[in-house]
């Protein structure tokens, strides 16, 4: 990945640095609650989580199975892709995701 140092730096990309707490504070009191995953399953789960209910990042892929020579099979696949979620957007769900947990609306 190439990064432009000056780009990253400049006023108008800095981002509220209080949100990492925040986020990393939500995350945690969910994984609290969901404590026999490992940490990597629990974003997993909440990757999954977010994209089934808002329906972003989600992306369906086509994987061609060979049945015999002549004749082929595709098995659908749905991955998540999250990459450029924003940070907000993720709190606001994180929120939600964490209430309804502990409210017994949400079980993994």
């Amino acid at each position: 990945m190439n990064l432009d140092k000056d780009k990253l730096l400049s006023l108008d990309n800095v981002r509220d640095l209080k949100r990492v707490n925040r986020i990393q504070h939500l995350i945690s009191e969910i994984w609290k609650e969901y404590s026999d995953l490992r940490y990597m399953q629990l974003i997993s789960v909440i990757s999954e989580s977010y994209a089934e209910a808002t329906g972003y990042g989600k992306r369906e892929v086509y994987e061609r199975e060979e049945v015999t020579d002549s004749i082929h099979a595709y098995k659908k696949e749905v991955n998540v892709d999250l990459f450029f979620l924003e940070d907000k957007d993720l709190e606001e769900f994180l929120i939600g995701y964490l209430k309804d947990i502990k409210e017994g609306r949400k079980d993994y």
